[in-house]
Parts: C-alpha cells; sequence; structure tokens
C-alpha cells in the first residue's frame, strides 16, 4: 500500500481491495459514482468525509443505525460518540470519524460544476458539507457589521449556501500505532542528558497523552488527573492527602488553547512544566512553539515528516526530517535526514556528538601539555644562558614523531561512563578551549 500507516489501515477495513484513493489526510472529501464511468451513471452521488472526530461531528444533523436507517441527531447521540472517542484515545488509538451524503442525480448531475467555492468567490464548497456553522458565523457577523479573517488575517468570502447542508454520521474506526520499541528507551537516555522531550501532535489529547505515557515523554500526574483524584477521594484543601493541582509537573496543551497572540506569561507558564503535550496543533502553531522554546533560551532540534512540519524544521536550531516517511519539502527545508525515520537515531546522534567533542578536548589538551617542557628550557637558554637539553631539530621529532600517534589516538577513545548523565554544554561559555582547559595543560599538568 502506498501511502502511510492510516491509508493502509483504511484499506484493510474496507477490505475491497479497490483502487480508489484512500481518505489518507486529516480532513478529505471525496464525492463517489456508483459505477466506474460518470458520464453514463444516472444513479445519485454520495459524498464521503473522514477526519478527526470533533470536525466530523459537528458537521453532522443525522446519524445511521445500525440496520441502515438514517434518524436526526440527537445531543445524547453525540455525546455517547464523544464518549467512546474519548475511551478509545485514552487508551492510546488513533481514532477517525466518518460521514456521508447522498445528492440526488437531478441537482449534481454529470454536468454539475463541482468547486471548492473559490471561483464562485465563496469561502465554502457549492456542495454540502455541513458547513452550517460558518455560515451562521458569518451572518452574525454581517449583523454586527464585522468581517469574518481567516488565520492569516484575509477577509473571508461569503460561504456557499449549498455547503450548509448537514451530513449523516456512519461511525468511528481505531488504529493501534504503537510507538517503536526503541523509542521508551531513547527518551529516558535523554531525560539524563537533559535534554527535553516536548511531543507536538496532530492527535486527539487523550490519544496523545496515552501514548506520551507509554513512552516516558510524560511520568506525572497532570493538573486535570490531580483534580480528578481529589474528587474521586473526596479531599479538598488542607486535608491530608490532598494535592494542589497548580503543582503539577506534566502538562497536555491542546491546539485551541493557545495562539499566535497570546502573552509571553502564558508560554512562559506552559513552557516552564518539566513534562509537555501539545496536540491537535496547526503548522502555525508548531512555529509558535518553536519560536516560544527559542526566546526562553533553549537550543531546539525538530523532527517532522509533512510539508506542513517545514515552517518549523525551518525555523528551528535543528531541523530533522524523515529519510522514508519524509516529503521532499520536508528535507530542503531540514539540516538533518534521519535515514532510518526512529527517534532513537537522534539520541545515538547526540551521544556521538558528545563523544566527539570530549575526544578533540583530550586531544588538545595533551598537545598542548607538551609546549611548556619543551618552551622552558628553550627560554632558560635564551635569558639565563643555560645549557640547552633539546635543540630545534629535536623539539620538532618529538612534536611530529612521538606525540603525534597519541593525540591521534585520543580521537578513538571510548566515551565515558557519564556521557549520557551530563546536562548539555553552555554554547555560550562552554568552547573547546577554555580557561580551564588551558591552566590544566600549561600549568597543572605541563
Amino acid at each position: 500500500v502506498r501511502g502511510d500507516e492510516v491509508a493502509a489501515a483504511t484499506l484493510t477495513f474496507r477490505g475491497d481491495g479497490s483502487s480508489r484513493p484512500p481518505l489518507s489526510n486529516r480532513y478529505q472529501v471525496h464525492v463517489h459514482c456508483s459505477s466506474p464511468d460518470p458520464a453514463t451513471d444516472t444513479n445519485d452521488r454520495t459524498i464521503y468525509m473522514k477526519g478527526a472526530p470533533e470536525r466530523i461531528l459537528v458537521r453532522c444533523t443525522q446519524y445511521m443505525n445500525g440496520d441502515g436507517s438514517i434518524v436526526p441527531m440527537t445531543p445524547e447521540k453525540a455525546a455517547e460518540i464523544e464518549a467512546s472517542q474519548m475511551a478509545m484515545g485514552n487508551n492510546g488509538l488513533r481514532v477517525l470519524g466518518f460521514c456521508m451524503k447522498t445528492l440526488p442525480y437531478a441537482q449534481y448531475g454529470k454536468d454539475y460544476a463541482w468547486s471548492d467555492g473559490r471561483e464562485e468567490g465563496k469561502s465554502t464548497a457549492n456542495f454540502p458539507l455541513g458547513e452550517f456553522q460558518a455560515i451562521a458565523d458569518y451572518k452574525a457577523a454581517a449583523a454586527r457589521g464585522e468581517q469574518l479573517k481567516d488565520d492569516k488575517g484575509k477577509v473571508l468570502d461569503p460561504p456557499h449556501e449549498k455547503s450548509g447542508d448537514g451530513l449523516v454520521f456512519l461511525g468511528l474506526m481505531a488504529l493501534v500505532d504503537p510507538p517503536r520499541e526503541a523509542v521508551p528507551g531513547a527518551v529516558a537516555k535523554c531525560k539524563t542528558a537533559g535534554i527535553k522531550v516536548i511531543m507536538v501532535t496532530g492527535d486527539h489529547p487523550g490519544t496523545a497523552k496515552a501514548i506520551a505515557y507509554k513512552v516516558g515523554i510524560l511520568w506525572s500526574p497532570t493538573k486535570d488527573d490531580i483534580v480528578a483524584t481529589n474528587k474521586a477521594e473526596k479531599l479538598n484543601p488542607g486535608d491530608v492527602g490532598y494535592t494542589d493541582p497548580d503543582s503539577a509537573l506534566a502538562i497536555v496543551v491542546p491546539g485551541w488553547e493557545i495562539s499566535d497572540d497570546d502573552p509571553v506569561e502564558k508560554w512562559n507558564a506552559i513552557l516552564e512544566h518539566p513534562q509537555i503535550v501539545f496536540a491537535r496543533t496547526s503548522p502555525q502553531q508548531k512555529l509558535v512553539i518553536v519560536s516560544n522554546c527559542q526566546r526562553v533560551g533553549h537550543v531546539v532540534a525538530v523532527t517532522g515528516d509533512g510539508v506542513n512540519d517545514s515552517p518549523a524544521l525551518k525555523k528551528a536550531d535543528i531541523g530533522v526530517a524523515m529519510g522514508i516517511a519524509g516529503t521532499p519539502v520536508t528535507k530542503n527545508a531540514a539540516d538533518m535526514i534521519l535515514l532510518d525515520d526512529n527517534f532513537a537515531s537522534i539520541v545515538a546522534g547526540v551521544e556521538e556528538g558528545r563523544l566527539i567533542f570530549d575526544n578533540l578536548k583530550k586531544s588538545i589538551c595533551y598537545t598542548l601539555t607538551s609546549n611548556i617542557p619543551e618552551i622552558s628550557p628553550f627560554l632558560c637558554w635564551i635569558t639565563m644562558m643555560t645549557p640547552m637539553p633539546l635543540s630545534t631539530v629535536l623539539i620538532l621529532a618529538i612534536d611530529l614523531g612521538t606525540d603525534m600517534v597519541p593525540a591521534i589516538s585520543m580521537a578513538y577513545e571510548d566515551a565515558e561512563a557519564d556521557i549520557m548523565k551530563r546536562p548539555p554544554r553552555n554554547a555560550a561559555t562552554d568552547h573547546l578551549v577554555t580557561s580551564k582547559l588551558i591552566c590544566l595543560a600549561y600549568l597543572q599538568i605541563g
């Protein structure tokens, strides 16, 4: 199967092996005919939509029962669907929602000009998509004399009236997408090495939270968990065993709670948590997250594989693209390409980088150590006329003949036992050659 794991799972779930393109994006619509040739097919058309359950459910005014009958959507049924989604998401499953709409051939025949609305100066498509909320918002803004704008500040065109017809909810599908076996161990190494791992995902907050606990990105209760525990045990402030929710070390931030114009204080409060997960984030929000992490002084490395990840990869200090699943745009925006798409390889690269830095310092220190014993007698010979123990030729022979091989051998030293237990070095002060190294090489050892 070509595509990601969602496309493969969707085809497997359908089981028909047909050649229709899988609905592989979070929000995608297909219009289907009942026969291969649309020009001769006079049957009704059918719209199919797949996406995040909360985005699908708000577009549906009806739902299909198990016997195939279509009945109106009720608040109770919508709450039941949301509860099912939360239950599956909290178990670490990726949940997709599906809906459909049958379109009469008399109105949407072979000559109908299907459009996303832009050609007609509209902000929504010219066929039913359940955009009744967008239509209501536009009319309410017009009544107030206001203009609605998109995320980029552009004034929105009026929505198409036909897009306001509601859809029929079909059901949910849950996918098991377990993390790789090496990821929990790699995340544990990051903890001991002082590297803060932040999850930024488009998954539902419940799904993201469950996966984060599995791989070790989260290991403490969140504020909501503490509130639920206090409520379950009927604990009030001042009681024995009561935990202050504001003391939570872990936080899960949904994308709808953050925006570009949030105050700095809010971002500082979020980034102060040692365990952070961002869920249901947009490409623009990923860029804002990276910018705020850099603002507080972090050196940020970002991994990604999709086109939407490119701005964040470009903004980060180190952009890491996936070599297998990554798109060409993402690879061009990245500083480094991960050939095996494995997070553990990044941690191995960090360890190798620290080893190279350590070995370079050892080689430099060894080389500088021999300078004082060689230069001091030479200076004494010039100033105090003492016998010169080493001639210029012997000094060159020592430096080029005997010191070079041991200095080069330092590059093949194995890593120290605590190499991944140290905090990251301060790039502003901890250079390759420091005053501490000069003092050690010249005054103590030399």
